[in-house]
């Protein structure tokens, strides 16, 4: 850990060593401290953040990284998911909830995020909440910085245009992108990022680095369904065993009914697999190794090139007017993603399929800014606009 934090330490850009040295300050007072780090993607949030929990450890203090999201704790040194940190319960009554009227007591707590991507919603927040919390910035992109690259500075540049709303030629909420590579087809999309796929697949450091991504969930089902067929093997289908929980509700339920839903972040009924194909898991099964968007042969986060075995699991919905469970492998195939399901993850080739509208804020920022370098992203929208959903009181925050 000592060694880490001297090879690093000196690598902080102006103001990233600001953010660390207020950070460190705050510590010895009694007061709790709330600090929100607003910054672009490609800035050093990760690196920054890392060693700060080094450099906390090594002081003897308490320091935990809690992400809001299995993708992102895999970018943390010893996060956990909240959920999983605070064994939050999916609902919280009145008697459930603690009642403090001080903030934080003497927890010093950081948060980190960029006010141009999309937002968790947080029940019943205020404004007056804003007060009590430290805004602090990144400004330099390290990509930039490093490399010196005017291709990097152009695109950190238009990125910030969409993520501000402000790209040139909106019109009604429509844009036409300055970056990137528009391709006319969907067919041409899945080619131009899973090219010659049927021989390129079985090399995991290939295939680990690219994505289609896309609005809504339904696409998503679809784009993995026509990259499998692509693929050479043999199907391998996995059937789950759906049960109704309440006996006396069975028969209005029959098996045949309970095997044609999917309901959010579930696998289906009939998942279909072939030997080589990556796959997102649904639950963090096995933290810190296993989270969301891992393969059975773990290709990325902090135990990558592990093998794992994936068991049967019962899942049970919570947003169904009816309580069943499902017996099923955790899985989903993942050539494709949602947007909002790879925020935090950096891609080499990104295919963003834009022939369904981005409906919320941030979603096309988010889109655009999971590849480092505009030549390596594939866009298809109709007639080469898409919609960009901006709140502009959000970027005041």
């Amino acid at each position: 850990m000592t060694a880490y934090i001297a090879d690093n330490e000196h690598k902080l850009l102006e103001d990233q060593l600001g953010v660390y040295k207020t950070t460190i300050s705050s510590i010895g007072s009694e007061r709790g401290s709330q600090f929100f780090l607003d910054a672009l993607g490609g800035t050093g949030k990760t690196f920054v953040i890392n060693l700060l929990l080094a450099k906390l450890h090594q002081m003897k203090h308490i320091a935990i990284a809690v992400a809001s999201s299995g993708i992102a704790a895999t970018l943390l040194s010893g996060s956990l998911t909240a959920d999983s940190c605070f064994r939050l319960p999916s609902d919280l009554s009145k008697k459930e909830k603690a009642n403090y009227n001080i903030s934080c007591g003497s927890i010093k707590i950081k948060l980190l995020g960029e006010c141009r991507q999309t937002f968790p919603v947080v029940p019943k927040a205020t404004r007056a909440d804003k007060s009590s919390v430290q805004k602090l910035r990144f400004t330099t992109n390290m990509r930039v910085q490093f490399r010196g690259d005017d291709v990097d500075r152009t695109f950190s540049k238009q990125l910030l245009d969409v993520g501000n709303g402000t790209s040139v030629g909106e019109e009604d909420g429509r844009v036409s992108l300055p970056f990137g590579h528009m391709v006319s087809d969907l067919k041409e999309l899945m080619n131009k990022v899973f090219p010659n796929s049927r021989n390129q697949f079985t090399d995991h450091n290939w295939l680990k680095t690219r994505a289609i991504l896309v609005p809504k969930n339904v696409t998503v089902d679809e784009l993995n369904t026509k990259l499998l067929e692509q693929l050479p093997g043999e199907h391998h289908i996995y059937n789950s065993i759906d049960t109704v929980l309440n006996i006396d509700e069975a028969v209005n339920y029959p098996v045949e009914f309970l095997n044609s839903l999917t309901p959010h972040s579930h696998p289906p009924h009939n998942l279909h697999l072939k030997i080589g194909t990556p796959v997102m898991l649904l639950r963090n099964i096995d933290p810190p190794k296993l989270y969301n968007v891992l393969e059975t042969t773990i290709l990325t986060g902090k135990a990558s090139g592990e093998p794992v075995f994936i068991p049967r699991i019962p899942l049970t919905p919570s947003d169904m007017p009816f309580l069943y469970k499902r017996l099923q492998l955790p899985l989903k195939l993942s050539f494709a993603m949602s947007i909002n399901k790879t925020q935090g993850q950096s891609l080499n080739v990104v295919g963003l399929n834009l022939a369904e509208q981005v409906f919320s804020h941030g979603q096309l920022c988010v889109g655009c800014s999971r590849v480092g370098n505009p030549n390596h992203l594939f866009i298809y929208a109709p007639q080469g606009k898409t919609k960009n959903v901006v709140y502009q009181e959000a970027l005041q925050i």
